[in-house]
């Protein structure tokens, strides 16, 4: 009956580590400075993101043959998952785009498509509305 107790007490210990421990990973600006390239179906996409919060958006729909690139400021809340996303003061256009993104690995990240509305971004991943990237290495 001791054993069980002692085995269960471990268990429990090792399962709180471990949330905590991975709950408690936090992804920070200096994590996500630089180029990110990626495409999809759809699009080719490619952001670099500036210590000084500014971005340069590039944007290529295969379909259409169409490109755009867009200069911008961004904001990031650390602090919540997904990680959400905004671009505002971008001269091409009268409004904010939003977003939202994670981490894969120090090289590699997931990212929605943006929307002009922050009540209509995604709040998740579903098929087709999202491209994963990853880094550029010079």
């Amino acid at each position: 009956m001791g054993n069980i107790k002692n085995n269960t007490l471990v268990f429990l210990t090792l399962f709180v580590s471990a949330f905590l421990i991975f709950n408690n990973y936090r992804v920070s600006q200096s994590m996500i400075i630089g180029e990110w390239i990626g495409n999809n179906k759809i699009y080719e996409l490619s952001i670099v993101f500036i210590e000084d919060n500014t971005c340069k958006i590039s944007i290529y729909n295969k379909h259409t043959f169409q490109g755009s690139e867009i200069y911008g400021e961004y904001e990031i809340d650390y602090s919540k998952r997904p990680i959400p996303l905004k671009i505002k003061k971008i001269k091409q256009l009268n409004h904010p785009l939003y977003s939202i993104f994670d981490l894969m690995s120090k090289d590699s990240m997931r990212f929605s498509y943006f929307s002009p509305h922050w009540k209509l971004r995604n709040i998740n991943y579903e098929s087709d509305s999202y491209i994963d990237l990853i880094r550029v290495v010079e």
